[in-house]
């Protein structure tokens, strides 16, 4: 990995750590539900992203933790939106058709 593409990895880790920190005083000041409530999922999503992000990985909505009943998330494998930039630099062809997939994808939940 290019010292570019790293730094980039290291400020989105940095902005998500963020962000679950914020969320997880938004949950403590609020009593907000710690287990299956909308914030706690945006924190197990943000702990997903965060890990995939520290083993170089791109999060794509498919690895995001699935819901408690179907098992499966059922999102498709493309990059999520806010990592486009690293794909930019990852990936050209993968950034190129992108939004043709999220389309394709679209189209299926008919």
């Amino acid at each position: 990995m290019n010292n570019k593409i790293e730094i980039l990895f290291n400020r989105h880790i940095k902005r998500l750590e963020k962000d679950v920190a914020e969320t997880q005083s938004r949950i403590d000041k609020q009593g907000l539900d710690k287990k299956r409530g909308m914030e706690a999922m945006c924190i197990k999503d943000d702990l997903k992203k965060i890990a995939l992000l520290r083993e170089g990985i791109l999060p794509k909505y498919s690895d995001l933790p699935a819901g408690q009943v179907a098992g499966l998330n059922g999102l498709p494998e493309v990059v999520i939106s806010e990592f486009t930039d690293l794909q930019e630099l990852v990936d050209e062809t993968g950034h190129a058709t992108r939004d043709l997939d999220l389309i394709d994808y679209g189209k299926g939940l008919k």
